[in-house]
């Protein structure tokens, strides 16, 4: 039933984020649906940072040209409290290449900014699953699911 939700919810953004990208004129927009790798360390109750690294799959509206693959990324996370905080790093997006990236979470829910996006840098949102619990800290591997515009 979990993978169901997912797929439905990448099926929803997908169809919201491809009508906004024929609004705006940007390069490429896809759904994403993935998972990090063990975060290192594992995300505290409160507080600390680490490493990420994320694979997933992808359906991309590239130049108006429909594109499936695969996405990956890495970089840094700092936690606030257990799911809220924010996650930096760079992607690299099929059919267009590499583009750096700030998520800015709450309880799961991030709003995706890409620094080249324009006009407000607001490319997206995903939803973070908790899906590695840590018996002693407050998870070690999310769930990540949502949809971006890139330019």
């Amino acid at each position: 039933m979990k993978k169901v939700l997912l797929g439905a919810s990448v099926v929803l953004a997908s169809l919201t984020f491809a009508s906004s990208a024929s609004a705006l004129g940007t390069t490429a927009t896809c759904a994403v649906l993935g998972a990090t790798g063990n975060l290192s360390p594992s995300v505290q109750v409160v507080g600390g940072g680490g490493n990420f690294n994320f694979a997933g799959q992808v359906a991309c509206q590239v130049n108006g040209a429909p594109t499936l693959g695969t996405i990956s990324a890495s970089g840094t996370y700092a936690n606030t409290v257990c799911g809220t905080g924010t996650a930096d790093g760079t992607a690299n997006i099929p059919g267009i290449g590499t583009r750096s990236f700030h998520i800015q979470f709450v309880a799961g829910a991030g709003a995706v900014f890409v620094p080249s996006f324009s006009p407000t840098n607001i490319a997206g949102a995903v939803e973070l699953v908790p899906t590695g619990p840590d018996p002693n800290a407050c998870v070690s591997v999310f769930t990540v699911v949502g949809g971006f515009s890139v330019d």
